[in-house]
C-alpha cells in the first residue's frame, strides 16, 4: 500500500516525483542534480523516508560532507553515513584482518627499494633524475591502473596515452608486477588500495550490505568506486546515485568519464531529473544555460547583477574569488593583504604539495631568478626533462609536448611558488610563507580555484583571468569537456552577483598564455636554466633525439630543420646507409 507522507517545506514537482520514487517506487534512482537544486535537503529528506527497519547506507564524497550529513540524520539509527575511502578500509580489515596500517607511499617506496629486481633496464637509468622520472611514472601509473582497474601491458599503456605519462622504458611491466605485489602484501594499504582491492580481490561485504544506499556526486567516481559501491547493496535492495555530469572536473584524478552513464545504464535504474536552481539569480541561470540547457531558475528568483571589468577594490569580507589556475590567486592574496583586506586561499593540501615539491630538492637555496643553482633551476630542470621524456616515449613533437596538460600544471605551479617568494631568500622563509597563505584560518575573502570551490557559494562571486577559460591547450575530447564543465561549477556559485575582474588587474598565469607564447617563455627559462647547469637545451637536441627514436622503432621521422619526412628502414649492421646515419646523430652530441 502507498504510504502518504507530508513535508515541513514545500517540495518542487521534481522533488515530489524523487519522494514518490522512494516511497512507492521500485528500482533504482540516478538523480541528475544540478548545481544549486537543493540536493543535500532533497537526499536528506528522502533518506529519512525510509523506514526506520530497513538499513540505509549514505556515501559521502569527502569527511566534511559526511559530518554535516551524520549531524542532519541525527537520531536515524538505520542510516550509516561513510566516505568511499572509510568504507573499503572497514571491507578490506574485515577481509584480511584488522592489523593493517595506512601507508600513503606504499608503492613509490617499494618500487625505490626494489628497482634492480624490478625492471630489465636499470642500467640505462644512469643518472638520479632519470631514475627519479622513471620511478614518478611508474607510481602514477599504478594509480591510475588501480582506478580503472586494469593490469595488462596494453591497457596501461593505454592510461599513459590519456594522461601523458611519460613510457621509456619497461615502465607498464614494472607496473604489473608492482600490482601483483600489492594485492599480496597487505600488512600496509595506501588510500587508493583502500577502493581498489575489495574489487582486485574480490572481497565479500561483510556486514555491509543495505536495504538503500545513496551514492553522493557520482558523476565523480572512478571505476574501482562505481563496483565498491555496488558490492554493498543487498540482492534486493535499492541505490539512489546523485550527481550531475556536467559537474564532472576529475577526471584527471582518475574519475570515470562514464560514472553517471553507467549508473543511468544499470538494470532496473530510473533518471530523475533535479532541475531548480534554489541558489543562482536569473542572469546567471542564462549564463549556464550555455553548458546546461535544461537547468531552470526559482520562480521567486532575483536577475542578479552581472559585471565585467571589476576592480579589486570591488571585493569584501565574506565574497568568494575564483580562478582556474593558481598563480592568479596568490598574486590577489598579496595585494589583498597590502590592501589590509583579509582573506584566504582555499587547499591545505595545495600547500602541502608545495611544500614537499620544494624539499625534493636538496639544496637551500632559491635561485629563483634562474641566475645560479637552486631550488627553482633544479625544479624546472626537471620540468623540461619530463617534457623530453614525453617527446621520446610518445613520440611528440617539441610544441605539443611542451603543451601537453601534465608540462602545463607544472609550470603554473612554478609560477605559483614564484610568486610567493617574491621576498623570501631561504627554503625555510618560502615553506613559511606557503603555511600562512594555504592556511586553517578560513576568514575574509575565500579565494580558490574552480575544483576546489565545488560545493560552496557565496552572495558574491568574482571569477579572475576570465580569457582562461576554456583553457586553449585542451586537445582531447574528455579535456574540452572537462573546460566546459569548470566554467559551469565556476559560474553557478553566486547567489546575488558574479563579476569578471579585470585583466589588468590581475594577469593570467603565464601557463595560461597563447600557445606560442607559453613555448616561447619556457625556450627563454630553459636556455638560462641550462646555462647554469651546463647544459644544451632541448631546441639544439630536438630533431637529433626524436629522429633517433623513430628511427629506433622503425617509423616515419619528420626532421623540422629540413621540413621533410624520410622513410628509415630497420636498423640492421649490414645496412650501411643506416649505419652512417646514426654515425652522423651520434657526432652532432
Amino acid at each position: 500500500m502507498a504510504r502518504k507522507v507530508t513535508f515541513d517545506f514545500t517540495p518542487s514537482v521534481y522533488q515530489q516525483k524523487i519522494f514518490d520514487f522512494i516511497t512507492n517506487g521500485s528500482g533504482n534512482g540516478v538523480v541528475e542534480a544540478y548545481a544549486g537544486s537543493g540536493k543535500t535537503t532533497t537526499i536528506v529528506t528522502a533518506m529519512k523516508l525510509i523506514p526506520r527497519d530497513k538499513k540505509c547506507l549514505f556515501i559521502a564524497f569527502n569527511k566534511s560532507i559526511a559530518e554535516e550529513l551524520t549531524k542532519r540524520l541525527e537520531g536515524r539509527n538505520n542510516i550509516t553515513v561513510r566516505t568511499l575511502h572509510s568504507l573499503g578500509y572497514l571491507m578490506t580489515r574485515r577481509n584480511l584482518g584488522s592489523n593493517i596500517e595506512i601507508d600513503e607511499y606504499k608503492y613509490r617506496n617499494y618500487v625505490k627499494k626494489n628497482i634492480a629486481e624490478l625492471t630489465t633496464t636499470v642500467n640505462e637509468l644512469d643518472s638520479k633524475k632519470k631514475l627519479n622520472d622513471y620511478i614518478e611514472s611508474i607510481t602514477s601509473l599504478i594509480d591510475f591502473a588501480r582506478f580503472n582497474l586494469v593490469d595488462t601491458d596494453e591497457e596501461i599503456n593505454n592510461i599513459a596515452d590519456k594522461y601523458d605519462i611519460a613510457v621509456s622504458y619497461d615502465e607498464c611491466s614494472v607496473v604489473r608486477k608492482c600490482l601483483k605485489w600489492g594485492s599480496e602484501n597487505f600488512s600496509t594499504i595506501d588510500y587508493t588500495d583502500m577502493i581498489w582491492l575489495p574489487n582486485y580481490l574480490s572481497m565479500k561485504p561483510i556486514g555491509m550490505q543495505y536495504d538503500w544506499v545513496f551514492l553522493d556526486e557520482s558523476q565523480d567516481t572512478s571505476i574501482a568506486s562505481s563496483n565498491l559501491f555496488l558490492k554493498t547493496i543487498k540482492k534486493d535492495g535499492r541505490f539512489i546515485a546523485v550527481g550531475d555530469e556536467y559537474q564532472s572536473i576529475y577526471q584527471f584524478a582518475g574519475a570515470s568519464e562514464d560514472a553517471i552513464k553507467f549508473l543511468k545504464n544499470y538494470p532496473n535504474t530510473t533518471t530523475l531529473p533535479l532541475p531548480i536552481s534554489y541558489r543562482c539569480p536569473r542572469i546567471v541561470i542564462d549564463l549556464a544555460r550555455q553548458f546546461v540547457p535544461l537547468i531552470q531558475p526559482r520562480e521567486d528568483a532575483p536577475e542578479g547583477t552581472f559585471r565585467d571589468n571589476c576592480k579589486i577594490s570591488e571585493i569584501h569580507d565574506g565574497d568568494m574569488v575564483l580562478s582556474r589556475t593558481k598563480t592568479p590567486l596568490v598574486e590577489l592574496y598579496m595585494k589583498l593583504l597590502k590592501k589590509k583586506v583579509s582573506c584566504y586561499i582555499k587547499g591545505l593540501d595545495i600547500g602541502q604539495n608545495l611544500i614537499e615539491l620544494i624539499n625534493s630538492v636538496d639544496t637551500d637555496e632559491l635561485g629563483k631568478d634562474l641566475m645560479e643553482d637552486g631550488i627553482f633551476v633544479r625544479l624546472y630542470d626537471k620540468l623540461f626533462n619530463e617534457r623530453n621524456q614525453l617527446m621520446f616515449t610518445r613520440g611528440l613533437d617539441f610544441d605539443d609536448a611542451t603543451l601537453s596538460s601534465t608540462i602545463l600544471e607544472k609550470y603554473d605551479t612554478m609560477t605559483t611558488l614564484a610568486t610567493i617568494a617574491e621576498r623570501c631568500r631561504t627554503k625555510e622563509e618560502l615553506i613559511l610563507k606557503i603555511n600562512e597563505i594555504f592556511s586553517e584560518n578560513e576568514s575574509g575573502v575565500c579565494l580558490s580555484t574552480v575544483h576546489k570551490a565545488k560545493g560552496l557559494e557565496a552572495d558574491n562571486v568574482y571569477i579572475l583571468c576570465r580569457s582562461t577559460m576554456p583553457s586553449k591547450m585542451a586537445k582531447h575530447a574528455w579535456q574540452i569537456q572537462q573546460e566546459n564543465n569548470i566554467i559551469y561549477v565556476a559560474y553557478t556559485r553566486p547567489k546575488q552577483k558574479l563579476g569578471f575582474v579585470s585583466e589588468k588587474e590581475i594577469k593570467p598565469s603565464p601557463a595560461s598564455s597563447e600557445p606560442m607564447k607559453v613555448i616561447d617563455d619556457l625556450r627563454f627559462i630553459e636556455r638560462r636554466v641550462c646555462e647554469v647547469l651546463g647544459k644544451q637545451p632541448m631546441e639544439r637536441l630536438e630533431s637529433v633525439e626524436l629522429a633517433r627514436f623513430k628511427l629506433q622503432n622503425k617509423t616515419k621521422v619528420e626532421f623540422p630543420i629540413i621540413n621533410e619526412v624520410v622513410e628509415i628502414p630497420t636498423v640492421t649492421s649490414a645496412d650501411k646507409k643506416n649505419e652512417e646515419l646514426l654515425s652522423e646523430l651520434e657526432s652532432l652530441f
